[in-house]
């Protein structure tokens, strides 16, 4: 039972590592090596944000019918919507959410702002 137990944290400190190393490497693409080392340390909600933010932080939908939406158009490829990272595309997170059109389709791309991100995770 020990040896079950025990090599199940073990796949588990894996798998969490590897979720890190992966967020980090899709935050190194908007953000420095230096700035995120100092948010680790000296902000942790904000480096929890940006970890949840970059990875599960942003969906895509269908543009609503209502009129008098107020969003910026991007332009995104079906591979990019894929693999999507927001920060190669010059968005950085604000503290509320974000709507983008996606040019020559009818949907949108929704990035969760900071403080809906932090109740969320139950931060502030």
């Amino acid at each position: 039972m020990k040896i079950i137990l025990t090599s199940f944290m073990l796949l588990l400190s894996i798998v969490s590592f590897a979720q890190t190393s992966d967020s980090r490497t899709k935050l190194l693409k908007g953000y420095s090596d230096e700035e995120l080392v100092k948010l680790e340390t000296a902000d942790k909600d904000m480096y929890a944000i940006l970890n949840f933010s970059i990875e599960k932080g942003y969906s895509f939908g269908l543009v609503p019918s209502k009129k008098g939406i107020v969003a910026r158009t991007i332009k995104l490829s079906d591979a990019q919507m894929n693999n999507f990272n927001y920060l190669e595309h010059g968005i950085k997170i604000t503290t509320e959410n974000q709507y983008f059109l996606i040019a020559g389709t009818d949907k949108m791309l929704i990035i969760q702002g900071s403080l809906p991100i932090a109740y969320q995770l139950k931060l502030k």
